[in-house]
Parts: C-alpha cells; structure tokens; sequence
C-alpha cells in the first residue's frame, strides 16, 4: 500500500547496484554467484531459468531454497534476502508501513554544523 511501498518503488534493485560498487570484488562475486544459483538451479526441477518462470513458481522455487537441504541454496537465499531487506528498510519512506517513526535523535546535515 501507499504507507509501505514496495522494493520497485523504493528502487532497491538499483540502490544494491550502486552500493555494490562501493564494495570490492569479493562481495560483488558473492552476490553475482548467489543470483546464479537462483537463476540456473531451476532448471534441475523446473527445466527452465528462474527468470522464465511464472510468479507463483518463483515464489515456490525461493520457499524451496529457505529449506533447502543444500547450504548453498539457503547461503545464497539468505544472503540476497538480508541485501533486499537491508537496503530497503533502511530508506525513510519504508519507515511509515512498519510504525517506526524514525529516529529519536534528529539527523543534522553538514550544513547544519557550521
């Protein structure tokens, strides 16, 4: 709803991008890897690409990897979840959906200190 918005709205596809690129090739590996698994590990039940696939079986195929019995699949899930999760909560307009009303101490901006 309008009081909690959305990841596409909020942008967080491309706010993990941008903060991505703060980060060295390591984590950036470590994601890229994680969305492979998501991706490719389909087709071993499914035959086709996570991407291909229809909504409610992507969301079957992300409830499987929770409890997966291989620990890759739930690293990679867990790890792209915390990202999502992290970077989308911690912007001020999805604040409102969740009934924390920000900050007791008031955030003072570089120009305010002068």
């Amino acid at each position: 709803g309008e009081a909690h918005p959305g990841a596409d709205v909020l942008g967080v596809a491309a706010r993990i991008d941008r903060e991505l690129g703060f980060h060295g090739a390591t984590l950036q590996g470590d994601v890229r890897d994680a969305l492979r698994v998501v991706e490719w590990w389909p087709l071993v039940t499914q035959f086709a690409r996570f991407t291909s696939l229809a909504p409610e079986a992507q969301d079957a195929v992300l409830g499987d990897m929770i409890e997966s019995r291989f620990a890759l699949r739930r690293s990679a899930f867990g790890g792209l979840k915390f990202l999502v999760m992290f970077l989308h909560y911690t912007q001020d307009a999805a604040w409102a959906g969740t009934g924390y009303d920000g900050p007791w101490v008031p955030r003072v901006r570089p120009a305010q200190l002068a």
